[in-house]
């Protein structure tokens, strides 16, 4: 596979705009990415990750 379609994904991403999102993708897309932080920031704090870390 020679990446092309992550290439295309990746330059459609780079060129959009915020403001070019509709209503609807940033009021159901910021609990998913609030979520994913916290899990992370949660996650990294176990003692599992913190093995991890060094």
């Amino acid at each position: 596979m020679d990446g092309s379609c992550t290439r295309a994904l990746v330059e459609f991403v780079s060129a959009s705009a915020f403001r070019e999102l509709s209503r609807f993708v940033v009021e159901h897309t910021r609990p998913l990415v609030l979520d994913t932080l916290g899990v992370g920031i949660y996650g990294a704090s176990l003692p599992r990750s913190e093995r991890l870390a060094v």
